[in-house]
């Protein structure tokens, strides 16, 4: 039996403390992760980096209506390519959380970040996309894409992962859509088909999960229908 996965593919860390809450919104708290002590993120000069405007998702990135700074999926890791200040923002190990079967998902990851976008800015805060690639976890692996919230000071506030997938006989995605109120929105696909005279798919998962982005953290929008 072969199965083949169909479409393409295009998250909290072990060292956060227990989630705080102000006015009902989850304030988890994160420390900084930077994986190059070297760099001083104070130095950074925000007024300088671009700004890209809202909405945008994972076909925003796949079609290229948005161009990250920094694209690092393999085989598109430029090796010799020296870390700036704003990917020594980038707070790593974030863990993956899923209802959908997505194995081998290989996080949370100590891989290094690399700066991707700049979202428009909220209150005190600062929202960047990171992207990077862990070959270690699976050969078939394929980019991740994080949400990172920073307040003024160029603390983590909170993150998230937003992009990801697997190509195997059977694999997974997540992909993400972000509106003009910062409101996210993730699917998780998981699924396996079946080759034979007639494809069938076997195995099939989809789950929706909804977020308010704020500057304090990302809340979780539970679904009250089902109850």
């Amino acid at each position: 039996m072969y199965f083949v996965f169909l479409y393409a593919a295009i998250y909290f860390i072990p060292i956060q403390n227990k989630n705080s809450v102000d006015n009902g919104i989850a304030s988890p708290t994160y420390i900084n992760q930077n994986l190059d002590k070297a760099i001083e993120i104070d130095s950074i000069n925000w007024d300088t980096i671009s700004i890209s405007p809202l909405p945008i998702s994972s076909d925003d990135l796949i079609n290229g209506k948005v161009i990250l700074n920094k694209y690092c999926c393999y085989p598109y890791c430029d090796k010799d390519y020296q870390l700036n200040e704003i990917d020594s923002l980038f707070s790593n190990c974030t863990e993956y959380i899923t209802e959908a079967n997505h194995f081998d998902n290989g996080h949370p990851s100590e891989k290094q970040g690399y700066f991707g976008v700049r979202l428009p800015d909220m209150e005190s805060a600062r929202v960047l996309l990171f992207s990077y690639f862990d070959i270690e976890a699976s050969d078939y692996k394929t980019c991740t894409i994080e949400i990172q919230i920073f307040d003024l000071n160029n603390k983590i506030i909170d993150k998230k992962i937003i992009q990801d997938g697997l190509y195997y006989e059977c694999g997974w995605s997540r992909e993400f859509s972000i509106n003009q109120d910062y409101f996210l929105k993730i699917n998780d696909n998981s699924q396996c088909v079946e080759i034979g005279d007639v494809a069938e798919m076997t195995d099939e998962i989809k789950v929706e999960y909804q977020f308010q982005i704020t500057s304090k953290g990302i809340v979780e929008i539970k679904d009250e229908t089902n109850k």
